[in-house]
């Protein structure tokens, strides 16, 4: 039996497509473990998926000078060495990091072993470690044509792998999970795992100037949660409201529209479940790699771009019910959103993980 240890921590954009691949190859007959720190939110996801998960430390580096990044070399110094021990007694096939700082100590342990190893880069623009990272394994997988420019050695262009459960579910059945409304225009409002302070702002100054017949489900993101749950609704919204929604699918699924952040993993999300969307990209993500990927789906006619440095309660609002209550134009962007998401990556993730460990 084939083994394959994942590696990968920090937000729910790095996790998801890891863990669609974890199960991906458990359903060829693979055996997986994936690895991440304790602390992150990657344990209670791995384990809620039904993956052996195991620890190691690792640390997260800051461009500037300061103190943390003496910690943070301490900690990943004690990922390596925790790697290096899992590794040498999992004797795996192959090593796949899928981004978060914990992925470094895994694959350099992977590399130090003579493991074969593979990273996928979600984003158009790829992140420091990831650029590093790549000058050392065997190959690199690509969400976004042009991010080659930034990578080194093997690369292969797969998009990005979506867990089978997105777009499997259906609206009637969503919609009752969920305890919406049947019958009425639906707004996803999706900040990410860890929610965004200027996308929630607008979004609640937005709810007064929606039109009538509109209900709203809201991940307002574990940090923003104890503030927005504690205001009063306006006109029954929002309907529903979590800090995070283990059953995505369901909100995706009920939804008519989504007003989402610009993370590679909930970009392609919506893209497969064919989805219009409102992208309010973060505007601190690392290289303005998600202004990148908002551009990206904007440009292909699935999704309205806005700038979180010029956006109001009531321009959010025009866009979502100027879009919401065009019927032809939705379904131009739902189209156009299914044709980008195109071919299934983690088929074409596995193909390639096959040929480099025969």
């Amino acid at each position: 039996m084939k083994k394959a240890v994942i590696t990968s921590g920090g937000t729910g954009g790095h996790v998801y497509p890891a863990v669609a691949v974890a199960k991906l190859l458990a359903q060829d007959g693979w055996e997986t473990v994936f690895i991440g720190t304790e602390s992150g939110i990657e344990k209670g996801i791995a384990e809620s998926e039904g993956l052996r998960f195991l620890e190691v430390e690792s640390g997260k580096f800051y461009r500037r000078l300061t103190l943390q990044n003496f910690v943070s070399i301490i900690k990943v110094l004690k990922g390596l060495s925790g790697s290096l021990k899992i590794l040498k007694s999992e004797k795996p096939d192959v090593v796949i990091g899928f981004g978060g700082y914990v992925c470094a100590p895994a694959v350099l342990a992977a590399k130090l072993l003579g493991i074969k190893t593979a990273l996928h880069e979600q984003n158009a623009y790829p992140g420091l470690a990831n650029r590093m990272l790549s000058r050392l394994v065997d190959v690199t997988f690509m969400t976004f044509a042009g991010a080659e420019k930034k990578l080194h050695g093997r690369k292969v262009l797969t998009g990005l792998p979506v867990r089978a459960v997105i777009g499997n579910r259906s609206k009637a059945e969503a919609i009752k999970t969920l305890g919406l409304k049947a019958g009425v225009k639906t707004v996803a409002v999706i900040g990410g795992s860890q929610g965004g302070r200027g996308l929630n702002k607008a979004v609640y100054e937005a709810l007064p100037f929606l039109k009538e017949g509109v209900q709203v489900v809201w991940m307002t993101g574990r940090n923003e949660y104890g503030k927005y749950s504690s205001c009063p609704g306006i006109d029954g919204n929002p309907a529903v409201m979590a800090p995070f929604f283990r059953n995505i699918e369901d909100v995706y699924a009920a939804a008519d529209l989504a007003v989402i952040r610009a993370g590679a993993s909930t970009v392609f999300e919506v893209l497969k479940c064919g989805l219009p969307s409102v992208l309010v990209p973060f505007p601190y993500s690392a290289a303005d790699h998600q202004r990148a990927n908002a551009k990206f789906v904007n440009n292909g006619g699935a999704g309205v771009y806005l700038d979180e440095a010029g956006i109001s309660g009531r321009s959010l609002a025009e866009a979502v019910n100027g879009a919401l209550f065009d019927g032809k134009k939705l379904e131009e962007m739902s189209a156009a959103a299914r044709k980008m998401f195109g071919t299934d990556a983690g088929l074409e993730i596995l193909r390639e993980l096959k040929g480099i460990i025969c």
